[in-house]
């Protein structure tokens, strides 16, 4: 019996948008009044967290990782106690492939 190749992880990469204020906010629900979690650059890399194939949204709202390093680390390397998980503005969001 031959079993099916493993999957791919898939998960798409996007750059934080430039703001007014320098940052944009990650927090900790998807809601102006939740607590921010981090304050995230232009620019910076996100990580957007896909649930069947579709974005995980909640209104305007979109969930994602953050790492304020250069790349984000994979589960179990060094760093990866430092990436931050939460919910931020999707029009916030730019430039995912």
């Amino acid at each position: 019996m031959r079993l099916p190749a493993p999957r791919a992880e898939t998960f798409t990469a996007c750059s934080v948008k430039p703001t007014k204020d320098g940052f944009v906010a990650l927090r900790a629900r998807p809601s102006h009044d939740a607590p921010v979690v981090a304050k995230m650059r232009p620019e910076q890399i996100v990580v957007l967290d896909l649930k069947n194939h579709n974005y995980v949204r909640s209104g305007g709202w979109i969930s994602l990782s953050w790492f304020p390093g250069e790349a984000m680390p994979n589960p179990g390397d060094d760093g990866y106690d430092k990436v931050k998980r939460g919910w931020a503005s999707y029009e916030l969001i730019d430039d995912c492939g």
